[in-house]
């Protein structure tokens, strides 16, 4: 496989020894509320990338292979993913208090670059949420309706990679190229909302793999944001700002993160070394009691010692 979107792709190898929470798994997650401080609820976000499977090493029909999929946070339930089952056929399923099928029947040949873009309104009603997808270029699925924010409103975040159940000892390797989340997606320019005209040249194919690697395809998605190469990214100034201010997010939380953890360290140090005096103050109380009572028993046997040597004496 060549890359899809400039000179870099992500490459994921899964094993019988690769495991990660107790599952035969190997991803990598986005959370859009951790990574850029954004609440999904409300929203309507675009999700684009292509996938692929190795011809020396495709998936098989051993076991259900999960190979992109959204969940909620804290809960770890789904609420939408794409699954393969037979080797061959890749289905999109919504998830929540039932399964469903819906939009997908895909031939998922290996060897080759497909690509994807999945548009989503994130609502926990189900009049309101809706999920679209895009497979090479074509709408299979206009606005599903589905409540896509489940599991007490947690955040969703994304995972892709491989993610297998039953676990089973065969090798298998997929390829993510051209990872793009925007807010909007225009379907007949093929673009995302990057600040530029849909009609300006970018990475990316809308067909297969593209066996020369120059990925020049005049129907090209501008997959800009979020790409894996970073020589794409760093085409446009707007883009540039963007990244920029993500980081300076994320660093913000990072330092917020670590206050909050020192606060809570030197919170529970003060609250042991609270409990330590008070334990202190206690046995220092009892072994003043102690000492007190056996200064009030030593004065009374003084005192008896004293009287019966009086008593002796004057007997004589």
């Amino acid at each position: 496989m060549t890359p899809r979107c400039g000179s870099k792709f992500y490459q994921v190898k899964l094993g019988a020894s690769d495991t990660a929470y107790n599952h035969n798994r190997n991803e990598i997650g986005f959370h859009p509320y951790k990574d850029i401080g954004e609440k999904m609820e409300g929203k309507v976000r675009y999700y684009g990338w292509s996938m692929g499977h190795s011809k020396a090493n495709p998936l098989k029909g051993d076991s259900t292979y999960e190979l992109a999929y959204w969940e909620a946070n804290q809960d770890w339930k789904q609420t939408i993913g794409f699954y393969i089952s037979d080797g061959r056929t890749l289905k999109l399923r919504l998830r929540g208090n039932y399964d469903q099928d819906v939009g997908l029947q895909y031939n998922f040949e290996p060897g080759k670059w497909h690509d994807f873009v999945l548009g989503m309104k994130w609502s926990p009603q189900a009049s309101d949420g809706w999920v679209s997808l895009w497979v090479n270029g074509e709408q299979v699925m206009n606005q599903k309706k589905w409540a896509t924010v489940l599991w007490s409103k947690k955040e969703v975040f994304s995972h892709l990679g491989i993610f297998r159940i039953p676990k089973t000892s065969s090798e298998v390797h997929m390829f993510y190229d051209c990872v793009v989340y925007a807010e909007s997606f225009d379907p007949n320019g093929k673009c995302y909302n990057d600040g530029l005209d849909c009609g300006a040249t970018g990475g990316g194919g809308a067909g297969g793999d593209d066996e020369k690697g120059d990925n020049d395809d005049s129907n090209s998605y501008r997959r800009r944001r979020r790409s894996k190469d970073s020589d794409d990214n760093n085409e446009s100034g707007d883009n540039n700002d963007s990244d920029s201010r993500r980081r300076r997010r994320s660093k913000k939380s990072d330092s917020r993160r670590r206050r909050s953890k020192e606060s809570g360290r030197r919170r529970r140090r003060s609250k042991k070394s609270d409990s330590r005096r008070r334990r202190s103050k206690k046995s220092t109380r009892r072994r003043r009691s102690k000492k007190s009572v056996r200064r009030r028993r030593s004065k009374k046997s003084s005192r008896r010692r004293r009287r019966s040597s009086r008593r002796r004496r004057r007997k004589r």
